[in-house]
């Protein structure tokens, strides 16, 4: 198995357990090279922890458990997806490096990623357009390889992307586990609100449609919304209450918080935001087009005029 990308420990919140035990020995696979370091969080459906191999290595373990409650659906859905993603090589995105399922169980080993959350970032200070359109045309582009694939990560978080300096340059990796999302749904109420506040209405089930990769895109435009805000769009108490404002609630205009925001690029967050899925872009790489084209103006001498969705346009 090869070594995944390293992560540090002093950015995350661990539940310590008895150093080196084994995570398991019940599999007829060697799980027990693993030795468990933390349980980095847990809930009914997943249990999250930080282990180490042989080598000393650190790792993530998905333990996942399926009830009689878990719909067949959501399990074979799981499976499949896991072993699509662990069958792709994408630089921007972390990937399961080895898993296993079996009649109640099944566990998921990710790397473990070294760096800043954007979460981190953007509590202690501004992000630049700049800065913005850097961590955009990584996250997209880590997102067009895995539309490629027919798969959806389904909901974007500032706390599961990682940012490191890269030759001047703001860089980005998407971390943590999407398919997760399909077992664990909304149960912990923390996490929910958390899920809530950046996933797409046909992600959170409050719209009929297949979640599809402007799902994906959606919750970009809430990130993205955030990083030149300083804001979320649409903010609540609880879950329930969010899920409505993304149903009903104009998203707000960018340039109304913050008059440095270029209006081509006000224009591509709305668009992203919009309420149904076939109002929004359709394609990772029609953003990207049209942000390069943002990116292009603020680098001109003189003014320019931009007109968005060119890249959708076949002659």
């Amino acid at each position: 198995m090869a070594a995944g990308r390293q992560f540090g420990l002093n950015t995350l919140r661990l539940v310590p357990v008895r150093e080196g035990a084994p995570v398991s020995e019940q599999s007829p696979r060697n799980w027990s090279q693993y030795r468990t370091c933390a349980i980095l969080n847990q809930d009914e459906a997943c249990r999250t922890i930080v282990a180490a191999n042989d080598a000393g290595e650190r790792i993530l373990i998905h333990e996942v458990s399926f009830s009689s409650g878990t719909p067949s659906a959501v399990r074979m859905r799981l499976e499949y997806e896991t072993a699509q993603l662990a069958s792709l090589s994408l630089d921007r995105m972390t990937l399961p490096l080895d898993f296993e399922f079996d009649d109640g169980n099944g566990r998921i080993v990710c790397p473990w990623t070294e760096g800043r959350t954007l979460a981190d970032r953007m509590a202690s200070t501004d992000l630049s357009v700049a800065e913005t359109l850097s961590i955009a045309d990584d996250v997209l582009g880590a997102l067009s390889a895995l539309h490629e694939q027919g798969l959806v990560r389904r909901c974007l978080r500032p706390d599961e992307i990682f940012i490191e300096e890269s030759q001047g340059r703001l860089r980005a990796v998407i971390g943590g586990y999407g398919p997760l999302m399909m077992l664990q749904g909304l149960q912990n109420a923390n996490q929910a609100k958390q899920i809530a506040t950046y996933a797409a209405p046909e992600a959170l089930g409050a719209l009929e449609e297949d979640v599809r990769a402007s799902a994906d895109l959606y919750s970009l435009g809430i990130i993205l919304f955030e990083c030149l805000t300083g804001q979320t769009p649409f903010q609540a108490a609880n879950a329930g209450d969010l899920v409505f404002h993304h149903m009903t609630s104009p998203v707000p205009d960018l340039t109304s918080i913050n008059a440095q925001i270029p209006l081509p690029l006000n224009d591509i967050v709305l668009r992203l935001l919009q309420k149904h899925p076939r109002d929004r872009y359709q394609s990772a790489e029609g953003i990207r087009f049209d942000m390069c084209q943002v990116q292009v103006i603020l680098e001109a001498e003189f003014p320019q005029c931009l007109v968005l969705g060119l890249s959708l346009i076949h002659i």
